[in-house]
Protein backbone atom coordinates (compact mmCIF):
# COMPACT_ATOMS: atom_id res chain seq x y z
CA UNK A 1 0.00 0.00 0.00
CA UNK A 2 2.91 2.24 -0.76
CA UNK A 3 0.11 4.21 -2.40
CA UNK A 4 -1.48 5.41 0.71
CA UNK A 5 2.41 6.59 2.37
CA UNK A 6 2.41 8.87 -1.27
CA UNK A 7 -0.96 10.47 -0.74
CA UNK A 8 -0.99 11.37 3.43
CA UNK A 9 2.30 13.13 2.57
CA UNK A 10 0.13 15.96 1.39
CA UNK A 11 -1.39 16.43 5.02
CA UNK A 12 2.11 16.11 6.34
CA UNK A 13 1.80 12.67 7.93
CA UNK A 14 4.58 10.13 7.33
CA UNK A 15 3.39 7.41 10.54
CA UNK A 16 0.63 6.07 10.52
CA UNK A 17 -1.47 3.09 11.06
CA UNK A 18 -4.23 2.04 9.01
CA UNK A 19 -7.00 0.70 11.23
CA UNK A 20 -9.79 -0.30 8.81
CA UNK A 21 -10.43 -0.47 5.17
CA UNK A 22 -14.28 -0.29 4.59
CA UNK A 23 -16.68 -1.73 1.41
CA UNK A 24 -13.27 -3.32 -0.36
CA UNK A 25 -15.52 -3.93 -3.37
CA UNK A 26 -16.26 -1.41 -4.18
CA UNK A 27 -14.79 1.29 -6.86
CA UNK A 28 -14.02 3.95 -3.68
CA UNK A 29 -11.69 4.10 -1.49
CA UNK A 30 -12.47 4.48 2.48
CA UNK A 31 -10.45 3.58 5.29
CA UNK A 32 -9.54 5.04 8.91
CA UNK A 33 -6.44 5.39 10.13
CA UNK A 34 -4.31 6.39 13.56
CA UNK A 35 -1.71 9.18 13.54
CA UNK A 36 -0.39 11.16 16.07
CA UNK A 37 -3.04 10.21 18.59
CA UNK A 38 -5.78 10.86 15.91
CA UNK A 39 -8.08 8.69 13.87
CA UNK A 40 -8.61 10.06 10.40
CA UNK A 41 -11.04 8.74 7.63
CA UNK A 42 -9.60 8.77 3.80
CA UNK A 43 -12.39 8.59 1.05
CA UNK A 44 -11.23 8.53 -2.51
CA UNK A 45 -12.93 8.82 -5.80
CA UNK A 46 -11.82 6.90 -9.05
CA UNK A 47 -10.83 9.99 -11.62
CA UNK A 48 -13.41 8.40 -13.92
CA UNK A 49 -15.39 10.87 -11.83
CA UNK A 50 -14.89 14.76 -12.54
CA UNK A 51 -13.07 17.07 -10.52
CA UNK A 52 -16.26 18.89 -10.34
CA UNK A 53 -17.70 15.70 -8.61
CA UNK A 54 -15.08 15.63 -5.77
CA UNK A 55 -15.25 19.59 -5.56
CA UNK A 56 -18.84 19.32 -4.55
CA UNK A 57 -18.55 16.44 -2.33
CA UNK A 58 -16.29 18.37 -0.84
CA UNK A 59 -17.58 22.05 -0.72
CA UNK A 60 -20.42 20.04 0.82
CA UNK A 61 -18.69 18.39 3.71
CA UNK A 62 -16.96 22.04 4.49
CA UNK A 63 -20.38 23.35 5.06
CA UNK A 64 -21.79 20.51 6.58
CA UNK A 65 -19.01 19.50 8.78
CA UNK A 66 -16.44 22.82 8.69
CA UNK A 67 -18.81 25.24 9.54
CA UNK A 68 -22.19 23.95 10.81
CA UNK A 69 -20.34 20.89 12.67
CA UNK A 70 -23.47 18.16 11.70
CA UNK A 71 -20.49 16.18 9.40
CA UNK A 72 -16.97 14.90 10.01
CA UNK A 73 -15.11 18.10 8.99
CA UNK A 74 -12.67 18.17 5.97
CA UNK A 75 -8.67 18.11 6.92
CA UNK A 76 -7.16 20.60 4.49
CA UNK A 77 -3.51 19.57 2.71
CA UNK A 78 -0.05 21.30 4.58
CA UNK A 79 -0.42 24.05 1.76
CA UNK A 80 -4.20 24.35 2.14
CA UNK A 81 -6.42 22.30 -0.04
CA UNK A 82 -9.13 20.23 0.63
CA UNK A 83 -8.46 17.64 -1.64
CA UNK A 84 -5.56 16.64 -4.07
CA UNK A 85 -5.07 14.43 -7.28
CA UNK A 86 -3.37 11.05 -7.09
CA UNK A 87 -2.51 8.84 -10.19
CA UNK A 88 -5.83 7.07 -10.48
CA UNK A 89 -8.06 8.88 -7.88
CA UNK A 90 -9.55 11.89 -6.00
CA UNK A 91 -8.37 11.97 -2.01
CA UNK A 92 -9.51 14.11 0.95
CA UNK A 93 -9.13 13.16 4.54
CA UNK A 94 -11.93 14.18 6.99
CA UNK A 95 -11.81 13.91 11.03
CA UNK A 96 -13.64 10.29 12.08
CA UNK A 97 -16.57 10.35 13.98
CA UNK A 98 -17.90 6.92 15.16
CA UNK A 99 -21.07 5.70 14.18
CA UNK A 100 -22.76 4.66 10.90
CA UNK A 101 -24.24 7.03 8.12
CA UNK A 102 -27.58 7.56 8.18
CA UNK A 103 -29.74 5.45 5.40
CA UNK A 104 -32.67 6.95 3.23
CA UNK A 105 -35.33 5.36 5.69
CA UNK A 106 -38.52 6.84 7.49
CA UNK A 107 -36.53 6.36 11.04
CA UNK A 108 -33.27 7.97 10.00
CA UNK A 109 -34.77 10.76 8.35
CA UNK A 110 -37.23 11.37 11.27
CA UNK A 111 -33.74 11.56 13.65
CA UNK A 112 -32.12 14.02 10.60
Amino acid sequence: MEWINQVLKYWGITAFTLVKRYHENTERILCSIEAAGNIYFLKALPKEKTEETIRGNVLALEYLGNLKHMAPAIIYTTDGRSYVEGESYWFYLMEYIEGSNLEETVTDEYAL
